[in-house]
């Protein structure tokens, strides 16, 4: 994105005319020959201002954003509702793992996949190869039905995974339909979160820098304590309701409460995190409890309680508010350009990891009532709730040290390629 905008913005022949009236809350951003320097026009962004393109961004992405990540969810959970249709019978995938393999093997796919098809973008136009992407992954659904074993159906899920993989680092801001004054507000909003620029040459020192952080190592950690959950609920929602004794379409009804609480879990959460300052990580810990509360019953809950599991596993849908606050910690609470894609690359990995987890620690042998499946699930978000307490815990230090050694932050180095550690005015989001 920041190379884009770099491209296009050119300090003008009249610096006085580049001046904007701004509050007092505004900040400069100096640019001259498409790069942010100490000499050049001035560009200021005051709130107004800050708001109206906030709101432009989130009307070019969040409908794309919205349509293709659903249509992609929906790809993956299709399988548990195939099931109770009878697929594991069809395919004998009623014997230990084979059914959880069918499911996770997906996840093996998509971490592989995850680089060659970033790497594709990079070269070539980005709207081609999500295209063919797309394409490959209507083609490898479209043949699904024709499976007749468990072989194929594991080389299957495989390639979903792999053609998927390339969905979410792919969609990157295009800054395209943004006006030249609106483009230097951008570089000004990335200056202002010292988030760093854009140089895409390979650091190999940031790299050595995020794996020896233990700031990315608890992002990993919360990413797959948290998508385990994810995991279990997408692969065994419907054949946990039948069963507790419902028909197959009772089964999938029972489904529907189940998004509506992820859909309410990530607004409410997002909500909090924008009202409460420094609440992230405490949003993390708590979210953490309505999860272990439904993991209790469902292991202490025999099967002739029906309601009483029924709420437990609606109650497991709540990780989604962890989740999301998970993916704001990988990408917006660093610095670097390398670092960031490390991070980045880290977030989704650990994505990966909960959801082939998840599936493991359900063993057909616990069928039908998965105690142990569900007290393993609740040791994950016991281990998620204590990283996420002590990770807040060592970056409010972190920022309190940088408060006593160097000052108040500042925007001066804003726009470098510099890693979070290197700039002493960044200030970790809690």
């Amino acid at each position: 994105m920041l190379g884009r905008i770099l491209s296009k913005v050119r300090a003008p022949k009249d610096a006085s005319n580049a001046v904007r009236e701004t509050s007092q809350k505004a900040y400069p951003v100096r640019i001259e020959d498409g790069t942010a320097s100490e000499t050049g026009a001035i560009v200021g962004i005051d709130d107004k201002a800050n708001r109206r393109l906030l709101r432009k961004i989130d009307r070019k992405l969040l409908p794309v954003f919205c349509v293709t990540y659903t249509l992609q969810f929906y790809g993956k959970a299709i399988l548990g509702q195939a099931t109770i249709f009878g697929l594991a019978k069809d395919l004998h995938l009623i014997d230990g793992l084979q059914y959880s393999w069918v499911t996770l093997i997906f996840y093996f796919g998509y971490i592989i996949g995850t680089y060659p098809l970033s790497l594709m973008a990079q070269r070539y136009p980005p709207r081609i190869v999500i295209t063919s992407i797309f394409f490959l992954w209507s083609a490898t659904i479209i043949v699904s039905p024709a499976l007749n074993s468990y072989r194929w159906m594991l080389i299957n899920r495989f390639f979903l995974g792999f053609i998927g993989s390339g969905v979410s680092p792919i969609f990157m801001l295009d800054a395209r339909g943004f006006t030249d004054e609106e483009q230097r507000l951008l570089l000004e909003r990335m200056k202002r979160n010292n988030a760093g620029g854009e140089n895409r040459q390979f650091k190999a020192y940031q790299l050595r820098e995020a794996l020896l952080d233990y700031h990315f190592w608890g992002i990993m950690i919360l990413s797959t304590t948290t998508c385990t959950g994810s995991g279990v609920v997408g692969a065994f929602g419907s054949i946990m309701f039948k069963a507790m004794g419902f028909d197959i379409f009772a089964s999938m009804l029972l489904n529907l409460p189940i998004g509506a609480l992820a859909v309410t879990s990530i607004l409410v959460s997002g909500y909090l995190e924008r009202v409460i300052p420094n609440a992230r990580l405490y949003i993390i810990a708590l979210s953490c409890f309505p999860v272990m509360i439904g993991c209790a019953l469902l292991w202490k809950l025999d099967n002739a309680n029906t309601a009483g599991r029924i709420a437990g596993f609606y109650m497991i849908s709540i990780f989604c508010a962890a989740w999301i606050q998970c993916i704001g910690l990988g990408t917006s609470n660093v610095a670097g350009y390398t670092k960031k894609a490390v991070y980045a690359a880290g977030t989704f990995i650990g994505y990966s990891m909960g959801n082939i987890i998840g599936p493991l620690i359900f063993d057909a042998q616990w069928s039908p009532h998965y105690g142990p499946s569900f007290m393993g699930l609740m040791i994950c978000f016991s281990i998620c709730f204590t990283t996420a307490l002590a990770l807040r815990f060592m970056l409010v230090r972190e920022n309190e040290r940088r408060d006593r050694d160097f000052g108040p932050p500042t925007t001066s180095h804003g726009l470098e390629d510099l890693t979070d550690r290197e700039n002493k005015s960044f200030r970790y989001n809690l």
